[in-house]
Formats: structure tokens, C-alpha cells, sequence
């Protein structure tokens, strides 16, 4: 709370490889309990 979160940026070799990991990366987080909003 009052920092400025991190950043990460990672390269794919096409769109639906970067998709993949996003949808990865998402189930992990739901997993860990965070929840989606809007915004």
C-alpha cells in the first residue's frame, strides 16, 4: 500500500504463445486467492 507495484516484461514468439502464459500466470494468482477486477 503506497508503493508502486512491479512491472515484468517477457517477449513470446506469437500472440496465442503470450496468451498461454497470461491464462498460466492468471490460474496461479485465482489459485493464491486474488480475484479479478475490472478497471
Amino acid at each position: 500500500m503506497g508503493r508502486p507495484g512491479q512491472r515484468r516484461i517477457e517477449l513470446y514468439e506469437s500472440q496465442s504463445r503470450a496468451m498461454e502464459a497470461l491464462e498460466t500466470w492468471l490460474q496461479r494468482k485465482r489459485r493464491r486467492g486474488y480475484l479479478l477486477r475490472s478497471g
